[in-house]
């Protein structure tokens, strides 16, 4: 029996494409590698690599290799970001993945796993991140050791931004300045290395440099026209999410009524309240009902009173006939006002990628094609 959607989280894939195109036009010649990681950011890896692949993307990058296990068959190349276990190595070399090596000694380890196959490697570069990488001080001399190995097939290198959102950001900078030159020096030394890449979205985003002299940079926020607070403002992608529910109840209450756990909420006038089927369970920031908001029949409506796991209280005391059923937009447009993934951030305290990364499993996904 087909069950009522409480919760319903539309996601725009068509909008996607179009922010992949709007981005690879900006990068020029510079490839865009998809980052799909983390099942896309918690909106759904399968669903969205099926679409990119069916439209043309032919390479992605993932973090794991249960995560390519789980898109196999659909991308001619999967490159690997994260670190790997020896365990899963025979699997990498099999798909013929692009492995990642953050440690030159390990890597030397993995000869008896390559007896029929070349190992594809990227040499993954430690800049300033200091979680995987091989240590840039000492990179040039341990991938000379390294680059004449007969089982070994070397696709590239790649570091990863600190933080890229300014083009003054004098870290980031450093960064990919260190990065360059010991890529100068590898390819003096007889290196070739095809793929070049540290950029990232907000690379994309404000610092071209980290697109027009490399030969690859991933993006996976941007995918969604999600992006950091500051470069946001830039507005060039298309938004590609919309959050909704239902009112399912609606309630008159009094001057000093409460609602909402440990009474924090005391009714000051007369207001009107409606209950909505969604709460921190769900995703939505519990601190959400100090600043937070929903919209219902183009209205702007606070959120009130201490969320719930499983319902959100909001003020509709200036909604006009509002009444159960009548639809509840918790990220989208409606009317003249919108509610972003970054405003949510704004009321978390935190960064758009935990907000994605943080809706519920009660909420239906709606792919749009």
């Amino acid at each position: 029996m087909k069950t009522p959607c409480r919760i319903q989280l539309k996601i725009d894939l068509k909008k996607v494409l179009k922010n992949i195109n709007t981005m690879q036009s900006q990068i020029g010649d510079c490839q865009l590698i998809p980052v799909l990681k983390a099942d896309a950011y918690g909106l759904g890896a399968i669903q969205i690599g099926k679409y990119l692949a069916e439209n043309g993307i032919s390479q992605i990058g993932l973090a794991d290799v249960n995560e390519a296990i789980e898109l196999k068959g659909l991308f001619s190349e999967i490159h690997l970001l994260g670190d790997v276990f020896e365990s899963e190595l025979k699997t990498i070399i099999e798909k013929g993945w692009i492995c990642p090596v953050s440690s030159i000694s390990r890597l030397k380890e993995w000869e008896q796993y390559c007896r029929d196959t070349k190992l594809k490697i990227q040499f993954n570069i430690d800049t300033g991140m200091g979680q995987t990488g091989i240590p840039i001080k000492i990179a040039q001399q341990e991938i000379l050791e390294v680059m004449n190995l007969p089982w070994i097939e070397i696709k590239g290198i790649y570091s990863h931004f600190t933080n890229a959102e300014s083009a003054e950001d004098d870290f980031a900078l450093q960064q990919m300045k260190e990065f360059k030159a010991l890529i100068n020096d590898l390819e003096n030394n007889g290196l070739k290395l095809p793929f070049k890449h540290i950029g990232n979205s907000n690379g994309i985003n404000f610092l071209p440099e980290s697109y027009k002299e490399f030969s690859h940079v991933r993006s996976g926020i941007n995918l969604y026209g999600i992006q950091e607070s500051q470069t946001s403002k830039n507005g060039y992608l298309a938004e590609t999410l919309e959050l909704k529910t239902s009112v399912i109840k609606v309630n008159d209450f009094k001057p000093g009524e409460s609602l909402g756990y440990g009474r924090e909420f005391i009714v000051k006038n007369s207001m009107k309240i409606a209950t909505i089927p969604i709460g921190y369970a769900d995703g939505i920031p519990y601190q959400s009902y100090k600043e937070g908001y929903v919209l219902i029949n183009e209205c702007k409506c606070p959120i009130v009173g201490r969320l719930s796991m499983d319902y959100t209280s909001v003020d509709v005391s200036n909604v006009p006939d509002v009444k159960i059923n009548d639809p509840v937009i918790l990220i989208g447009h409606s009317g003249s006002f919108k509610i972003t993934v970054e405003d949510w951030a704004c009321w978390k305290n935190t960064i758009p990628y935990e907000i994605i990364c943080s809706f519920g499993p009660r909420i239906k996904k709606v792919y749009l094609k």
